[in-house]
């Protein structure tokens, strides 16, 4: 959702962008994505690519959220602290979490 007040120059440069309906009933499809964010685009584009039928959901605007509302940049950081990560899964775990982000953010940066 939103941030009330927050602005960016991109968001408002690109105004509201496409409305999509809702979904209404049932669908049959290969992989469901939720989030309409830079991970949940990337990963229905990839998949796509694939082959696969993919339906993307998305509860409010597609890149409205957090990707919409960021500087867009990429790094290996996540939400939960790494000492917190290392503490709950161990140390091997806490460095898989920082390599694999950085395939990942490399991957959207390609």
């Amino acid at each position: 959702m939103p941030l009330r007040g927050h602005r960016t120059y991109w968001s408002d440069d690109i105004g509201r962008g496409p409305e999509y309906p809702s979904l209404d009933g049932n669908l049959a499809t290969d992989v469901v994505v939720v989030g309409g964010g830079i991970s949940g685009l990337t990963t229905a584009w990839r998949l796509r690519e694939l082959g696969r039928d993919v339906v993307l959901l998305e509860m409010n605007r597609i890149a409205g959220g957090t990707t919409g509302h960021s500087t867009g940049h990429l790094d290996v950081t996540t939400d939960r602290l790494l000492n917190n990560v290392a503490r709950d899964f161990g140390e091997p775990a806490a460095r898989r979490l920082v390599a694999t982000s950085a395939v990942a953010m490399d991957f959207v940066e390609e």
